[in-house]
C-alpha cells in the first residue's frame, strides 16, 4: 500500500495562524474604524498632517486631501480590508505583509507620534515576513528532492525497484557465455557434432 506524505499545511493547520490573526485584525479593524469617522466625523482628518515635518506634506494634505477626503478615506478602507484579509488567508500572504509594511513606512511621513508607533510595527511584519517565507516543517520543500526521487509528477506510488540477482547466477552465466566461445574459436565440437 503506497504511503502518501501530507504537507504541514494541511495537516497541521497553519503554523503562523495567531500573528496573522493579530497583524489583519489590526488592519480590518482599521478599516472599520475610517469607516465610522468618515461617515460621522469627516472633519477629524482635517489636521492630521499637522505634525509632519515636512511642509510639502502638510501643505499637500490641506490643499489636496482634505477637499476630497470621502474619496480618499474610501480608497484607504478599501486598502487596509484588502491588506487585513490577505493576511488572514495564506496564498498571498506574504504580498499582504509587503503591504502593511509599504503602509507603515508612509506613515511615518506624518511626525513623531506616526514613527513610534510604525518603526516597531514594521519591525515585527519584517520578522513575520521573514518567518513566513521558510518552508513548513513536514513540507514538500523540506522534503527536497531525495524524497521526491524516483516519484512520477501526478503519481503517489514510488517505481518498483528492480528484481535482484544473485552473484552467482550474474557469474553463472558469464561463465556459459565464455566457454560457447572457447568452443567456437578452439573447434571442440558442440552436442550435435558428438551425436
Amino acid at each position: 500500500m503506497a504511503m502518501r506524505t501530507i504537507p504541514a499545511h494541511r495537516a497541521g493547520g497553519d503554523p503562523h495562524r495567531w500573528w496573522a490573526r493579530v497583524f489583519g485584525g489590526i488592519f480590518l479593524a482599521s478599516a472599520v474604524t475610517h469607516l465610522v469617522l468618515v461617515t460621522t466625523a469627516p472633519h477629524s482628518y482635517d489636521s492630521f498632517a499637522d505634525g509632519s515635518w515636512w511642509p510639502f506634506v502638510r501643505h499637500a494634505w490641506h490643499s489636496f486631501f482634505v477637499p476630497n477626503v470621502g474619496y480618499f478615506i474610501a480608497v484607504l478602507i478599501a486598502f487596509e480590508a484588502a491588506v487585513g484579509l490577505l493576511i488572514l488567508g495564506r496564498r498571498y500572504r506574504r504580498i499582504g505583509i509587503a503591504a502593511a509594511i509599504a503602509f507603515n513606512a508612509a506613515l511615518i511621513l506624518f511626525g513623531w507620534g506616526f514613527c513610534i508607533w510604525s518603526v516597531p510595527v514594521i519591525a515585527l511584519l519584517a520578522w513575520f515576513w521573514r518567518v513566513q517565507s521558510r518552508p513548513a516543517p513536514g513540507s514538500d520543500a523540506v522534503a527536497g528532492p531525495i524524497a521526491r526521487a524516483g516519484m512520477s509528477r501526478g503519481s503517489d506510488t514510488p517505481p518498483r525497484a528492480a528484481p535482484a540477482h544473485s552473484s552467482a547466477g550474474k557469474f553463472g552465466d558469464q561463465g556459459s557465455q565464455v566457454r560457447a566461445r572457447e568452443d567456437v574459436v578452439v573447434g571442440h565440437p558442440g552436442k550435435d557434432d558428438q551425436a
